[in-house]
């Protein structure tokens, strides 16, 4: 998470950044992160809603963790920090395209920020091996099938003019 928060907040951020490195979450320690995130809620909402927002993607809840970093984007605006941590939990999810959104809007909030710079990055490389993965999946006969198609609709667009059908006429 980008650091920018403050006590209580920031403490509890860290332990939440500590959980996902090591790759150890357990319903009972998220309970007890959540529950003390309900103390700050009223001196520091924006922070609760981050908090919350990052206890969701640690239990895989899509639903919940969007509506937290949501709640934060109308509430306060968008600025970097709510971006990054939003495309963040989006790309730990594999939301890659809705991270990418993300974290475009924060580069462009902060071009210069290098935690959002390397963040960007990671996502459009995860993109990219997604895109390589489902090419490799994909047949021939596939691939073949999509050829048609795209060219099927753009000769039609050509074809289907009433130039074309006098010229056609003749023949």
């Amino acid at each position: 998470m980008m650091k920018q928060t403050v006590g209580k907040a920031q403490s509890l951020l860290e332990k939440l950044s500590e959980l996902k490195r090591v790759g150890k979450t357990d319903e009972f320690t998220l309970q007890t992160i959540a529950r003390e995130a309900k103390e700050i809620k009223a001196e520091d909402p924006k922070n609760y809603l981050y908090v919350m927002g990052a206890v969701e993607c640690l239990r895989e809840n899509a639903i919940e963790m969007r509506k937290h970093y949501q709640a934060a984007i109308e509430a306060f605006g968008g600025d970097v920090v709510t971006y990054y941590n939003f495309a963040s939990s989006l790309y730990s999810l594999g939301y890659l395209a809705e991270a990418k959104h993300c974290a475009e809007k924060g580069l462009r909030l902060a071009p210069t920020n290098e935690e959002m710079q390397e963040l960007t990055e990671d996502i459009l490389a995860a993109l990219d091996r997604q895109m390589g993965d489902e090419m490799e999946t994909e047949t021939e006969e596939e691939l073949s099938r999509y050829a048609l198609y795209a060219s099927e609709s753009a000769l039609a667009k050509v074809w289907d003019d009433p130039e074309e059908d006098e010229a056609w006429a003749d023949l």
